[in-house]
């Protein structure tokens, strides 16, 4: 195998499918890239068995000399590559040994035995759909903060998504028994009904990749009964799902409301954020909001540093109640507003005292809900 390149091009779908490499696996063969040379393309291919990732590299700066196959540890040539940056080198396999050779330097690194490396399915059947990546971006990054941290419910530790043929519409939903993030989209999609769950760890590897995309593009997603696939242009993303059934999030979101609170989402952020500089431990935190005479009322407390207040007044209500008292985590409310896709004006729905407030943008499909605590 032999292949001459420029490392500025080559270095982007090296770092894509570095996604997919997990120090922690204890085989050594997946420690490393797959790189198969053909006439005109490298596929590059590493996989976590969790999360494969595959890149098809062309480029007029490409010329291969020699096809082959070569299974390379990641992390060094990756290094190597990033190091040569912006130079024409040369890539050489003999024997076990890949030969890196730029304008100065030259690198002989020793490899792994293709034959050692696991058979991965990057078979692409199911229910298809298309999606554009702006889309796709969004409804996993505004729903997955709300996935559970701990894997005593593994299945609340990813993200949920429904499609219903019939409704021609996408449900994204993340809970972790305290707060709940859901989002209705509509799509189009010629394929079965499914009920998937997709762990965070791919979201969040999807999210990095739309993210280092040059341009917006529209995704093909396709869903299968053990695995999803993502792919854009010479990417492919499959990722196994987590097994069970995920709760009936409609169960969660109130019917009805006793009060509706519209505020501007930065003067919120902001007053909580000059509230909650009194606490020792951010995670541990929690505000107090009271609403009276048409004024939010924030509060924090922690015996060892103090007290702090902060006021927003001239808010508009709505609804039964006028007044109302209730704590939260400062986390989790701040959380929540981070992620409404709006700069604006938020609502804010109350039920009664310790049940799940829903907070919203006007005329978003999405809701974020949250439980208060009980006051100390």
């Amino acid at each position: 195998m032999k292949v001459k390149l420029s490392t500025k091009t080559f270095v982007k779908e090296l770092d894509k499918v570095n996604l997919a490499i997990d120090a922690m696996v204890p085989l050594p063969a997946l420690k490393s890239i797959k790189m198969t040379v053909d006439e005109d393309s490298i596929t590059l291919l590493s996989s976590n068995t969790d999360i494969t990732i595959q890149s098809v590299y062309e480029s007029d700066d490409l010329e291969v000399i020699e096809t082959g196959e070569v299974l390379v540890p990641a992390l060094i040539f990756s290094n190597i590559i990033k190091k040569l940056n912006d130079e024409n080198i040369t890539v050489t396999m003999e024997g076990t040994v890949l030969t890196v050779k730029g304008k100065k330097s030259k690198y002989q690194v020793n490899t792994i035995r293709v034959d050692d490396y696991p058979n991965i399915d990057i078979s692409n059947d199911g229910t298809a759909f298309d999606i554009d990546s702006k889309l796709l971006s969004s409804i996993l990054g505004e729903t997955s903060y709300a996935v559970s941290k701990s894997e005593i419910k593994p299945i609340l530790t990813g993200v949920n998504l429904v499609y219903s043929k019939p409704n021609k519409r996408l449900i994204t939903a993340a809970t972790d028994g305290y707060r709940l993030a859901k989002i209705k989209t509509d799509i189009t999609s010629d394929g079965d009904d499914f009920n998937i769950i997709i762990p965070e760890k791919a979201v969040k590897k999807v999210l990095k990749i739309i993210k280092n995309l040059d341009d917006d593009k529209n995704f093909k997603m396709t869903v299968s009964l053990k695995k999803v696939s993502i792919q854009t242009g010479n990417i492919l993303i499959i990722f196994r799902l987590v097994d069970g059934s995920y709760p009936d999030t409609n169960r969660l979101v109130p019917n009805s409301f006793n009060t509706v609170v519209e505020v501007d989402k930065g003067s919120l952020i902001e007053s909580i954020k000059r509230v909650s500089l009194i606490a020792n431990d951010q995670n541990e935190n929690y505000v107090k909001i009271t609403l009276k005479n048409n004024t939010l009322i924030l509060e924090t407390r922690t015996l060892e540093v103090g007290n702090a207040q902060d006021f927003i007044s001239d808010v508009k209500v709505s609804g039964k109640e006028k007044e109302f008292e209730e704590t939260f985590s400062v986390r989790f409310i701040l959380d929540a507003l981070a992620n409404i896709s709006s700069d604006g004006t938020v609502h804010l729905y109350r039920v009664g005292a310790l049940k799940p407030y829903v907070f919203n943008a006007p005329e978003k499909k999405g809701i974020h809900l949250i439980l208060p605590v009980r006051a100390h």
